[in-house]
C-alpha cells in the first residue's frame, strides 16, 4: 500500500519538508498529472497548520499549475473552526488531521499532498495517515492508496521518483491552458497552425547556437519543449496520445538504438553505430507492418525531399545570421549555397513528379 518508488496514489506524503526562507518558496515536489483532474489539497504538520500556517501557504503557491487548496479538517471532522483546538478531547492534532485527509481521499476525487517536519517513515502525522489509510482499507471493498516519498539528502530524494525535468508540470499548464476556462488563442489552435511555431522556435535554437549563449539556448530549447508539449496536449485532446507517451516512446528507441550501451553489443566506432542503428530501424518497421525507407503512395521518397528542404532551410539561416554580422565573406558563400540547395530541392521535385527519383535508405533517419 505504501512505497517510495514514485509519486502515486490518493495520498502523498513527503518529508523532511521545512519552511523556506523569507520570502522564498518552499521545495514542492511535482504533482502527478493524473491529480489534474482531481482536487487536490495540502496537509502540512500540526505546528504549521494550527499555527502560522506559513509553510503550508507557501506550497499552497508553489504547486501552481495544480491549483491546490488547504485540506477543510473542520469541515471533514464534522464541523469547527479549522485551526487552532478544535480537535475531540483526547484526540492528538496529528491524528485529528489524518484523519480529515484520509476522509477526503476515501470521498471519491479528492488526493492529498502531506508534508510532514522529519522522516516521512517516522513522523507522527505520517505514520497516522498510513494506519488510518490501513484500517479503513480492511473496512471498505476499496480504500485510498498511499505513497511516501522521503525527501532527505542522504536518501537521495531524486533517485525516489521526483523528476528531475518535471514534465508532469509542464503537461499541466498546457492541460488547463486548452480546458474550460483557458487561453482563448491556445483553445483555437491545432496541429496545422502550431506549424510556423515550431519552425520558427527551432530557428531561434539555432540562433542561440550560432552564438554561443548557453543562457539564451536554455531558454529557446524551452520554447521548442514547448511546441512539442502543445502539440501532445492537442493530441491528448483527442485521445491519441499524451507528452507521457512522447517521452516514454522516444526513451524506448533511443534504448532499443543504442544496445552497445545497454545490451552489452560490442562496437568498433562510430561506423558499427550507425550500421547498427540502420539494421535496428528495419527491425522496428518490420513490426509495425511498415518500411523504413520512406515511400510515398506515388513512388516519390519524401525523405529525401524533406532532407533537401532542411538543407535549403539551413543555408537560408546561414546566409541572415551572415547578413545580421555584417560578414560579407560569409554572405556571398552562404547565398551562393542557398542556391544551390534550393535548385537541388527544386529539380529532386520535378524528377519526383516525372517518377525519375528513386527512393533513397538513409542510414542515420530517426
Amino acid at each position: 500500500m505504501t512505497g517510495c518508488s514514485g509519486l502515486a496514489g490518493d495520498i502523498i506524503i513527503a518529508g523532511p519538508l521545512q519552511e523556506a526562507p523569507s520570502g522564498a518558496r518552499p521545495p514542492a515536489p511535482v504533482l502527478p498529472y493524473e491529480w489534474a483532474d482531481r482536487v487536490t489539497y495540502v496537509l502540512t504538520s500540526p505546528a504549521d497548520f494550527l499555527g502560522t500556517r506559513s509553510l503550508l501557504q507557501g506550497l499552497l503557491h508553489a504547486f501552481l499549475p495544480w491549483d491546490a487548496g488547504a485540506l477543510p479538517v473542520g469541515e471533514l471532522m464534522g464541523g469547527g473552526r479549522q485551526g487552532a483546538g478544535q480537535e475531540d478531547p483526547g484526540e492528538a492534532p496529528h491524528e485529528r488531521l489524518a484523519g480529515a485527509a484520509v476522509l477526503a481521499a476515501n470521498a471519491g476525487r479528492a488526493c492529498v499532498f502531506a508534508a510532514v517536519d522529519g522522516s516521512p517513515w517516522i513522523d507522527p502525522l505520517a505514520r497516522a495517515i498510513i494506519r488510518r489509510a490501513q484500517d479503513a482499507r480492511r473496512t471498505r471493498a476499496a480504500g485510498c492508496t498511499v505513497s511516501v516519498l522521503d525527501l532527505r539528502p542522504s536518501k537521495g530524494a531524486h533517485l525516489q521518483g521526483v523528476s528531475g525535468v518535471p514534465l508532469d508540470g509542464l503537461a499541466t499548464i498546457m492541460r488547463r491552458l486548452l480546458g474550460p476556462g483557458g487561453c482563448p488563442w491556445d483553445r483555437e489552435q491545432t496541429h496545422d497552425t502550431l506549424r510556423q511555431y515550431l519552425v520558427e522556435e527551432a530557428a531561434e535554437v539555432l540562433e542561440a547556437v550560432e552564438r554561443r549563449q548557453a543562457h539564451t539556448l536554455c531558454g529557446e530549447l524551452g520554447d521548442l519543449l514547448l511546441q512539442i508539449a502543445f502539440h501532445s496536449a492537442l493530441g491528448e485532446a483527442n485521445e491519441r496520445f499524451a507528452l507521457r507517451d512522447v517521452v516514454g516512446a522516444i526513451e524506448q528507441k533511443m534504448v532499443f538504438r543504442h544496445p552497445h550501451v545497454f545490451a552489452g553489443w560490442k562496437v568498433g566506432g562510430s561506423a558499427d553505430v550507425l550500421r547498427n542503428w540502420a539494421e535496428l530501424k528495419q527491425v522496428e518497421a518490420a513490426a509495425a507492418g511498415g518500411t523504413a525507407g520512406g515511400e510515398t503512395a506515388d513512388g516519390g521518397s519524401w525523405r529525401e525531399l524533406r532532407k533537401q528542404a532542411v538543407r535549403v532551410s539551413l543555408a537560408a539561416l546561414e546566409a541572415a545570421f551572415a547578413a545580421s554580422r555584417r560578414d560579407r565573406d560569409r554572405w556571398q558563400e552562404a547565398s551562393r549555397s542557398l542556391s544551390s540547395e534550393a535548385e537541388a530541392l527544386i529539380k529532386g521535385g520535378s524528377r519526383t513528379l516525372s517518377g525519375d527519383l528513386a527512393p533513397r535508405e538513409e542510414e542515420t533517419e530517426s
